[in-house]
């Protein structure tokens, strides 16, 4: 994970919240990953030019 996001110790940190069943970390963990993700994509390619779908 650390070759993936280039943040040191984050694979064990994740490694070790998963071992010790502490599911608010892992996730919190996730959001956090995921969120910068998205954060990079939208920085790089923009906003997505798709129309939302209305409800």
């Amino acid at each position: 994970m650390e070759k993936v996001f280039a943040i040191p110790g984050l694979g064990r940190a994740v490694l070790g919240a998963a071992s010790a069943q502490d599911i608010p970390a892992v996730l919190i963990l996730a959001v956090r990953a995921g969120s910068l993700s998205a954060a990079a994509r939208h920085l790089l390619l923009g906003p997505d030019p798709r129309p939302r779908a209305r409800r």
